[in-house]
C-alpha cells in the first residue's frame, strides 16, 4: 500500500508475526517469523500486540461475520474464525512469541479510546483530546 513516510517512520498494521502465528504449523510460519527477525536486525522496529478481553474479541469476529458478504463468510466459517478452540491457540502463540521477546509493547484494546491513550503514554507521547476515538 502506498503512504508517505513522516520522519522516517512507517507504519504498518499487522507485523510478519500475524501470518505466522494463523498459519496453523504450515512452513510459511517458519518463514514469517525469519522475515521479522531479518526486519528487526536491520531496522529499528517496535511490535505492540493489541490485546482485548475475552468480550470485546468475541464482539469483533461477531461483527465481522454479520457485515462479511457470503463469500468473505464462507472462507471465514472454514477457516474456523468462530472456533473457540482456534482462538485459544492464537492467543497461546501470541503468549509464546511475547515470553520469546518479539512483542516491544502490549496494549488493551477492549476500548478504542482506552488503547490510543494508552499507546501514546507507553511512546512518551503527550497528547489530550476530547473524545477521541469511537468504540461503536
Amino acid at each position: 500500500q502506498e503512504g508517505t513516510v513522516k520522519d522516517g517512520v512507517a507504519f504498518f498494521d499487522r507485523s510478519f508475526l500475524t501470518p505466522a502465528v494463523y498459519a496453523r504449523g504450515l512452513p510459511v510460519a517458519d518463514f514469517m517469523m525469519q522475515v521479522m527477525t531479518e526486519v528487526r536486525e536491520s531496522y529499528s522496529t517496535l511490535t505492540v500486540l493489541c490485546e482485548a478481553e475475552e468480550y470485546a474479541m468475541l464482539k469483533q469476529i461477531s461483527g465481522r461475520m454479520y457485515d462479511a458478504a457470503p463469500p468473505e463468510k464462507e472462507v471465514r466459517t472454514a477457516l474456523g474464525e468462530e472456533d473457540s478452540d482456534f482462538q485459544r491457540e492464537v492467543l497461546r502463540r501470541y503468549e509464546e512469541l511475547e515470553e520469546e521477546g518479539h512483542v516491544d509493547l502490549i496494549v488493551d484494546t477492549s476500548s478504542s479510546k482506552l488503547a490510543i491513550a494508552s499507546l501514546l503514554h507507553k511512546l512518551g507521547i503527550d497528547f489530550m483530546a476530547q473524545n477521541f476515538g469511537s468504540d461503536a
